[in-house]
């Protein structure tokens, strides 16, 4: 499991760094959070990977990176982990989601 852990903290920083780098060091403009809690939601205590608010367009990203190993013998969605990874993530942040759409 430290393998993955690390697999994936390695692409963070790299998806961290590109994200920065896009916003052109605009910090009045977009804030960057990494593996925080999402302030104003009580409950549950999630960390999102990245949380991405763009200050101008009122928008906001909310990314749980997964690395998944696939191994499987076909191109079939119904078997991919990759694919039941990301059904996970979603189920996993759609509170979040629905918090950050009641704020406006």
């Amino acid at each position: 499991m430290d393998t993955i852990r690390g697999r994936h903290d390695e692409y963070l920083k790299i998806v961290k760094r590109a994200i920065a780098y896009a916003s052109g060091g605009k910090t009045d403009q977009v804030e960057l959070r990494v593996n925080q809690t999402v302030p104003s939601l009580p409950r549950p205590l999630l960390r999102p990977d990245l949380q991405v608010y763009n200050h101008t367009t009122h928008t906001v990203l909310v990314v749980g990176l997964a690395v998944a190993f696939d191994e499987q013998p076909n191109d079939d969605p119904r078997t991919s982990s990759l694919v039941r990874t990301a059904k996970a993530k979603r189920d996993k942040y759609d509170c979040v989601k629905r918090h950050l759409e009641r704020q406006g």
